[in-house]
């Protein structure tokens, strides 16, 4: 005969299953795509709030099967009993379905869609099989225990789980990784002997989502001839993207310092700083399996009760690019680079990448202190001029790209898509101003680094758009009349502002235009439609780069060569990538 359940014991199992679920199946997982490391105070605290987490979802969640249980037994016919398995097994059998159910929960009330049915399933599959594996490994326990009575059963699952749950907790704790090392000083660089192209000026630019799906039908048409021209006079290239879901800042890390993710220590775009905790990189993603946990990041970030951040230079384990330059004697400036906060020693002349508001202020990521923003501190006013409010800019291009922008949000938006066009072009015009002014008053500059950062979130906005085609769910026909030739119409935007900055130069430079990831459809992506894709974009012309007409197959790690090469300077003998260049 099976024993009623009652509300306290199943909340007592549920605290102890959801600590054997969480500390053996999530935590390692959550650990590693966080990319936590840290003393072993800070991970022992680390562990004990992911166990109180854990504890937490799991009675909360035992609560609910036991409101279920009770409906079933109230409504249903009273056979049911019979089958109704003891609290202590039926937890453990149910916990995983119920995690994920919590988890579609949190994944629907967020973003009020049903859009991501991908996930959906993703997320059923995954329930089904957890499910699964704990209801037959329940039942061969149960066999093996029949002999022994209800109470004595419950006393030896008690006993086996928290000996489980000891042998995790103590395994987490030998096996969390260790903190990172500091990050890595720039050093100067060996020049080469009698090299002509080192006094060639070089402008490099980084089109954030730079991607072949727009820009080769746009030059085919004759609508891109900056970018037409410096293809047709130099090389180009795809530029893999090797890590799902390629995620910016990684992949401008390795861009920047020629490394890989795992030797820079950059994986993810935010990073999380909590005193007393290991160093966090939350990965933002929608994974069924962390997404609870990922929406309690969320939440206290928003709340300003934990720190979100944009990795700034302190988290590169290796010096950019431009640092080398610099400390080589090559007079450099960057311009909204990722890694320019604290500007302070990095280059000539930085403009930091927090230089304006952008998206990231959605996911709790809060402005530094402006006098970190730049570099000279003494020019603060005059760097930052185009990034304040009280700019005067000039609407016109803006007004020729979406000529309607009292146009109202799609009902299948998150985000609106006329706010977030204005948002991104302000600070890409602004930084197209601001390298301009710069050129102007400091034509001494013997290298400057771009980065063009709007591209990428008008194409993750407007993607189904301007691609209806490539989406089941196809958006409303007078959304795509309006809103369909706005990427296209950035893209101008951003050819011109390439050509307007290499006409700065006083007289012909080497340009290279190079991409983090190209750009694609994602059905059920949400909030954004348009996503990160491999490849990205390279291209590169100039005085001393030879043209090829031949496509090539570029890495992030052969960037840094190329420019180390153009400049006069050796390559680093722990840099694996190779120089683009023809020689």
């Amino acid at each position: 005969m099976t024993i009623p359940w009652k509300p306290a014991p199943t909340v007592a199992f549920g605290t102890m299953w959801g600590l054997v679920w969480g500390l053996v199946f999530l935590a390692p997982g959550i650990i590693s795509s966080h990319n936590m490391a840290g003393t072993r105070a800070e991970a022992a605290t680390m562990i004990v709030v992911l166990a109180i987490i854990f504890a937490l979802l799991g009675s909360g969640i035992a609560a609910w099967l036991f409101v279920l249980q009770w409906i079933m037994r109230r409504l249903g016919p009273a056979a049911w009993s019979k089958f109704m398995p003891p609290s202590s097994i039926a937890t453990a059998v149910m916990l995983p379905a119920g995690y994920l159910a919590f988890g579609a929960t949190i994944y629907f009330w967020e973003f009020r869609t049903t859009g991501g049915a991908g996930w959906y399933q993703r997320t059923a599959i995954l329930a089904i099989a957890a499910t699964s594996a704990a209801a037959l490994l329940s039942l061969l326990y149960v066999r093996l225990t029949s002999h022994r009575a209800e109470g004595a059963r419950e006393r030896v699952t008690a006993l086996l789980a928290g000996g489980v749950i000891l042998a995790a907790t103590v395994m987490l704790f030998l096996r969390f990784p260790p903190p990172r090392s500091q990050a890595a000083k720039a050093y100067a660089l060996q020049r080469v002997a009698e090299n002509p192209r080192e006094k060639r000026k070089l402008l490099v630019i980084g089109i954030d989502g730079g991607t072949w799906n727009v820009i080769s039908p746009l030059v085919k048409q004759g609508r891109l001839p900056t970018l037409d021209s410096l293809i047709r006079r130099g090389v180009h290239g795809d530029v893999e993207a090797p890590w799902p879901p390629h995620w910016s800042i990684a992949a401008w890390a390795a861009i920047v310092t020629g490394h890989d993710r795992g030797d820079v220590g950059v994986s993810s775009d935010v990073h999380l700083r909590i005193p007393g905790f290991p160093a966090i990189q939350s990965p933002m993603d929608l994974e069924s399996w962390h997404l609870p946990i990922t929406a309690i990041e969320y939440r206290l970030a928003s709340a300003n009760m934990i720190r979100a951040e944009v990795p700034g230079r302190e988290s590169l384990r290796k010096p950019p690019i431009w640092e080398l330059l610099s400390h080589s004697g090559i007079r450099t400036a960057v311009i909204r680079f990722n890694f320019t906060h604290p500007a302070a020693g990095q280059a000539a002349f930085v403009i930091s990448n927090f230089a304006m508001s952008d998206m990231w202020r959605q996911l709790g990521v809060r402005a530094p202190d402006v006098r970190e923003m730049v570099d000279p501190v003494s020019r603060l006013d005059e760097l930052l001029a185009p990034f304040l409010s009280g700019w005067k800019w000039d609407s016109t291009e803006l007004t020729r790209i979406l000529p309607d922008r009292t146009w109202p949000k799609p009902k299948d938006a998150k985000i609106n898509p006329v706010r977030a066009l204005r948002g991104a072009f302000r600070f890409d015009d602004a930084t197209t101003t601001a390298a301009l002014r710069l050129m102007e008053v400091e034509p001494s500059i013997e290298v400057l680094f771009v980065h063009i950062g709007g591209l990428d979130t008008i194409e993750h906005i407007f993607w189904p758009y301007r691609f209806p085609e490539q989406f089941e769910n196809k958006p409303a026909k007078e959304d795509v009349v309006t809103l369909g030739p706005v990427i296209d119409r950035y893209m101008e935007f951003v050819d011109k502002g390439i050509g307007k900055m290499i006409a700065s130069f006083s007289e012909s430079p080497n340009v290279i235009v190079v991409s983090d990831h190209g750009q694609a459809a994602r059905e059920d992506g949400v909030p954004f439609k348009g996503w990160h894709a491999s490849p990205g974009i390279f291209v590169a012309t100039g005085p001393d780069i030879v043209p090829q007409p031949r496509a090539l197959d570029v890495t992030y790690f052969d960037i840094m060569p190329t420019i180390l090469e153009l400049k006069g300077l050796k390559k680093p003998e722990d840099i694996r990538g190779q120089a683009l260049l023809r020689r």
